[in-house]
């Protein structure tokens, strides 16, 4: 059977051969001039390594030694056969005997304009084993040779990105976005990167550490007229998704499964639209969802602790409005009766007592309506409607322990523990981990609008931390029935 040829002009038709040609003519390497003038570098022939993991190497001869007191060279121009180049910094890293190893982090061509809004792509080289189907929906796209199901259109006020996944022919993969319309690079970066942390979130995928992007003068996007070449910080990939619409990954009994499969759901265009702009447009909460992804990739001793600090940082979009409701007194003018009361008992003592500790407990009774902290991480699953279950409020209470330090639960006073009682405590901080995560699934996914069920990892996990739990494998985000511990 013929193949069938797909047209250029078909729906969301992807020009991508020519930009990966230019992307593999990089990576190829090879002689380049180096252009500096008044530097002994200046028209100095040099090989042109792309690095394993990223970035590229500069490799030249010195066999008199003139270069290997080289110390960081920045502005540098390359000539090569597909083009003139500029590089940010030129960075030695290695002399031997007869030659000097540098690094380049980043370059691009010298007609790449970073003001004139135009058509701009990124492809970000990846290897992890990622489909979106289950986190999120998808709609398609062709090339001119394929056809793939890979494609996130993500909807911010602005403009419309199109993310996808493109696997080229010698078996290597990329993760692309891609402008609908016009736009300055700098913009166009800032797009990319929130569009990757809401995926690198949703599903476990961070996907980083280099890229390449190309700029081009029309919608068509088929020829780029410029390149830029860029080092990102580092991928990584997490234990835990919020969602994850599949039963069958994590529920053992088959007819159960069949069940509750019919209930899930991934995130819906609209939704991760509404989370990337939430990402885009709050500092705090795009801190607080990448604290999460590097919590999840780290070890057992950084999550609660990290999470914690998540918890609070999402909790402050509703504390830092009306905190009447939490406070101990909620009556102002009370408070300040009973405040005043107290200063004038300490005054009483002053004489009996050092000026620090006097100033310690004036700080104590300044505070003394301050929100307890569990009322203040509370607050905002009770203004979502959210039933919070005993479990629940037992990690909340344990905020205190893990933000002062006693991130393994332990008293002090105890001293060294037997090795039986440690695993436990092991244990039951890992089962605080995956309490919290879920705590912090709610709270994210619900700015969203998401209203589905997410992953219940305290259930999946209880072989592990040995809490039987009376709950779903899959908990619903808007509501949920006191858990019973068996």
């Amino acid at each position: 059977m013929r193949k069938k040829l797909i047209l250029p002009h078909s729906r969301n038709f992807k020009h991508i051969e020519p930009s990966l040609k230019v992307l593999q003519k990089l990576n190829k390497g090879g002689m380049i001039t180096l252009q500096k003038p008044g530097s002994s570098l200046h028209q100095l022939a040099v090989n042109l390594v792309k690095n394993t993991g990223k970035g590229f190497l500069l490799t030249f001869p010195d066999d008199k030694r003139e270069y290997h007191s080289l110390l960081d060279i920045e502005n540098v121009g390359f000539q090569s056969n597909i083009g003139d180049f500029k590089c940010g910094k030129i960075i030695p890293v290695e002399t031997d005997f007869n030659t000097v190893t540098a690094e380049v982090s980043t370059f691009y061509s010298l007609d790449f304009s970073l003001l004139t809004a135009s058509y701009f792509r990124l492809m970000i080289p990846f290897e992890s084993n990622l489909h979106f189907h289950y986190f999120v929906d998808r709609k398609s796209f062709k090339t001119k040779n394929k056809r793939s199901g890979e494609c996130v259109g993500i909807n911010y006020e602005e403009l419309q990105l199109d993310m996808y996944i493109y696997r080229a022919k010698d078996a290597k993969q990329y993760m692309v976005l891609d402008t609908t319309e016009k736009v300055q690079f700098k913009a166009f970066m800032d797009y990319c990167f929130d569009a990757l942390v809401a995926l690198g979130y949703v599903s476990g995928h961070f996907i980083q550490n280099e890229g390449y992007f190309f700029q081009y003068p029309n919608m068509e996007m088929d020829h780029p007229t410029a390149y830029h070449y860029s080092e990102f910080r580092k991928s990584c990939q997490t234990s835990f998704t919020p969602i994850y619409a599949n039963a069958y990954s994590y529920i053992r009994d088959t007819s159960m499964a069949e069940q509750v499969h019919k209930e899930l759901q991934p995130l819906s265009i609209k939704e991760f639209s509404l989370l990337c702009q939430k990402i885009n447009q709050s500092i705090e909460f795009s801190a607080a969802i990448l604290l999460i992804i590097e919590a999840c990739s780290a070890s057992q001793v950084m999550m609660p602790a990290a999470f914690m600090v998540a918890l609070e940082a999402l909790t402050n979009e509703w504390v830092n409005g009306p905190v009447s409701k939490v406070k101990p007194i909620h009556d102002t003018n009370k408070a300040k009766a009973i405040k005043k009361e107290l200063m004038a008992v300490l005054q009483s003592h002053t004489v009996e007592l050092d000026l620090k500790s006097v100033a310690i407990l004036r700080n104590k009774i300044n505070d003394i309506n301050r929100p307890v902290n569990a009322d203040q991480l509370s607050k905002p699953f009770a203004e979502l409607g959210f039933t919070l279950s005993p479990d629940d409020l037992e990690v909340i209470i344990s905020r205190n322990d893990f933000l002062h330090g006693r991130i393994t639960l332990i008293d002090i006073d105890k001293g060294r523990l037997p090795a039986q009682y440690t695993d436990e405590l092991s244990r039951h901080v890992y089962h605080c981990c995956l309490r919290i995560y879920t705590l912090l699934t709610i709270l994210i996914l619900r700015q969203c609008g998401y209203e589905g069920k997410m992953v219940n990892y305290p259930k999946i996990h209880e072989h592990i931390t040995g809490k039987k739990l009376d709950e779903p494998y899959f908990r619903d985000v808007c509501y949920v029935s006191p858990i019973v511990l068996h």
